[in-house]
């Protein structure tokens, strides 16, 4: 395309007709181009390449690649920071669940314990309403943590 295109200009860049001593003596441009016509060619057959992408090339978008301070793209930045963000938020749901657990097995301590001197006030004929209430109290609590850290399982 590139060669028919250059063919083409030549020919309608015909340069003056230079008439010496009775004769018509016409020069050509190739005649007075110092680049041999290989070369030319060779040159015509790149803008072709250039001119006509590929088409992988005609597929792919024009990305612009902005790089920041090291180098990073602004993607490379971006998804760096929610990787990030991602591992803080895993490791606060690691920690919770870790303090959660601690006061659950506090409260499985308490609760064995509770059980334990209700039953032997009841056995020795003492009042055993209020702390009953009381036991029940830790035994809900009891029942949030362990429903809280199974939320926290699934997340």
């Amino acid at each position: 395309m590139a060669i028919a295109f250059h063919e083409r200009r030549e020919s309608e860049e015909q340069p003056p007709v230079k008439v010496m001593g009775g004769e018509r003596k016409v020069t050509s441009t190739v005649e007075r181009s110092s680049v041999p016509s290989h070369s030319r060619a060779a040159t015509a057959r790149k803008l072709e390449e250039v001119a006509s992408p590929t088409p992988e090339q005609a597929e792919e978008p024009e990305v612009s690649i902005r790089r920041g301070r090291g180098g990073q793209t602004s993607a490379e930045t971006n998804r760096i920071k929610a990787n990030q963000e991602a591992l803080q938020r895993e490791e606060r749901r690691i920690k919770e669940i870790e303090d959660m657990e601690t006061k659950r097995d506090e409260l499985v301590e308490r609760l064995d314990k509770g059980a334990v001197r209700i039953e032997e006030a009841r056995a020795k004929g003492k009042e055993v309403q209020e702390w009953e209430d009381y036991w029940i109290q830790l035994l809900r609590h009891y029942e949030q943590i362990c429903d809280k850290l199974r939320e926290l399982a699934r997340a």
